[in-house]
């Protein structure tokens, strides 16, 4: 198996799958924004509908991420069995490897999700998502896919049956991504919450509105006492 990274050296930068994802969400939070009308309508007249270029980079990000994944596991069962003609998997390697595994794929695989059901493929997007539900459900996830999970679930809440249900679910896992944050990026993460276009349902919803703010507001980061000025001649 050759090194993807020989010819693609970006694949070895988190930083390459992080902005891809952010972009694809990015890209979703623009169609979904209810508040963000002029905008999205500026997208959309411009030839350039935010679900399928959403779909298009999670698309292009799943791909090298499972590449890149496939590539660190084939290193580390050569370096089992025979002599390190392949390197040895190296610490900064296995970080990339779970930043891979619990957060850019499940991610993105809900950016997926996402995009193919705001485009009428629920089929597909029911099974994209699913498959990160199972991740979450056997701990195999980061606090930041959790909470790309209580956005899908915001997301479907809106046309599902069991709306509450679903409204319920986000709240979860909001609560999850939020308690499992460092706390500096839980404060950042509570503050987005407010205003995330994918949890407006929560926020609505009789049965979660009030939940929702008491979790969101627990997050609330603390004023910083500043000291009176020194008079001192």
């Amino acid at each position: 198996m050759r090194d993807p990274t020989r010819q693609r050296p970006y694949l070895a930068d988190p930083n390459y799958y992080r902005l891809g994802f952010q972009l694809a969400a990015q890209l979703l939070n623009l169609a979904a924004d209810r508040h963000g009308a002029i905008e999205a309508h500026r997208l959309r007249t411009e030839a350039a509908q935010p679900e399928p270029q959403a779909l298009e980079v999670a698309t292009l990000v799943l791909a090298d991420c499972g590449q890149m994944l496939d590539w660190l596991a084939f290193r580390r069962d050569v370096s089992r069995w025979r002599r390190p003609l392949v390197r040895r998997p190296r610490r900064p390697d296995d970080k990339l490897g779970e930043f891979l595994a619990q957060t850019v794929e499940p991610c993105t695989r809900i950016a997926a999700a996402v995009s193919l059901h705001e485009l009428g493929d629920v089929r597909r997007a029911q099974a994209q998502a699913d498959r990160v539900i199972v991740a979450a459900r056997d701990d195999r996830v980061s606090y930041r896919a959790h909470y790309s999970l209580a956005c899908w679930f915001g997301r479907v809440a809106g046309e599902a049956k069991a709306t509450v249900e679903m409204a319920e679910a986000a709240l979860a896992h909001l609560a999850t991504a939020l308690n499992r944050a460092p706390r500096d990026r839980a404060f950042d993460l509570a503050d987005w919450a407010r205003r995330d276009p994918s949890l407006a349902i929560v926020q609505e919803a009789p049965t979660t509105a009030g939940h929702f703010m008491e979790l969101v507001g627990s997050f609330k980061r603390p004023h910083r006492a500043t000291s009176p000025p020194d008079r001192r001649g």
